[in-house]
């Protein structure tokens, strides 16, 4: 086995919670915050995305991870909805966001890895997987099939097919 690398970094502007992450095409890590984000008047505010460069691993340094955007989730607007697990589709055109009872799947930049703004994420109810702790999930196919794991003892995975942003 080769050494492990590591890459130092901080965050813009504090520390956040992250489970979530995906690499861009581009090699350019993106990281989305879990937990719920007050806004100065106490307002929750939606996930953030933080960009670490691919050159980031390069140096030696300790490298500030960007924010670069915004998710339409919002953590803790509703039960269960805390940000567990990101994966890029087999094509690299779609990232599919899990949080413990649904699935956000948003349309990419395919050059920046970036969401786009301007095509609304597919939304898929997880709760009829009857899943005590959703936190894992993984591309089956382009074309919206998913693999879906829980938290505990013996949770089994589970199969579902999820509409995906155009």
């Amino acid at each position: 086995m080769s050494a492990a690398e590591a890459v130092t970094f901080s965050y813009s502007d504090r520390p956040h919670d992250v489970e979530a992450m995906y690499v861009a095409a581009n090699g350019d890590i993106f990281l989305i915050t879990k937990r719920a984000l007050a806004s100065e008047r106490g307002q929750l505010r939606p996930a953030l995305v933080f960009r670490l460069p691919s050159n980031a691993w390069s140096g030696k340094e300790q490298t500030v991870a960007e924010l670069t955007d915004s998710l339409s989730i919002v953590p803790g607007s509703a039960p269960f909805r805390v940000i567990t697990d990101a994966s890029l589709s087999p094509d690299g055109r779609r990232v599919a966001v899990r949080t413990y009872a649904q699935l956000f799947v948003y349309s990419l930049d395919s050059v920046s890895g970036r969401v786009r703004a301007d095509i609304p994420a597919a939304v898929c109810n997880l709760a009829p997987l009857g899943e005590a702790q959703g936190e894992g999930l993984t591309w089956l196919s382009a074309s919206g099939r998913f693999a879906f794991s829980s938290e505990g003892r013996g949770a089994p995975l589970h199969l579902a097919s999820c509409p995906v942003s155009r």
